[in-house]
């Protein structure tokens, strides 16, 4: 078993850190192990939005539950 090794941060990833960190630009928090650019324009991984299947599935459901509720008026 081989542990984790920490590399070394570049002052402009602490500057995204202090950034993105910052209760005015969504006070984000990044996971254990979060690969952090270098360019404060990259927003973090989870401000993406869902996939196209997310969005389908969720489109499909709710045209489905509209249906039914339609139909048991």
């Amino acid at each position: 078993m081989s542990k984790a090794m920490a590399t070394r941060v570049s002052q402009k990833q602490l500057a995204y850190l202090a950034y993105w960190q910052h209760p005015d630009n969504g006070g984000h928090e990044f996971p254990r192990g979060a690969v952090i650019p270098e360019d404060i324009s990259i927003k973090p991984a989870s401000w993406a939005l869902p996939s196209r299947s997310d969005r389908a599935v969720t489109a499909v459901m709710l045209v489905a539950v509209g249906v039914i509720l339609w139909l048991n008026q």
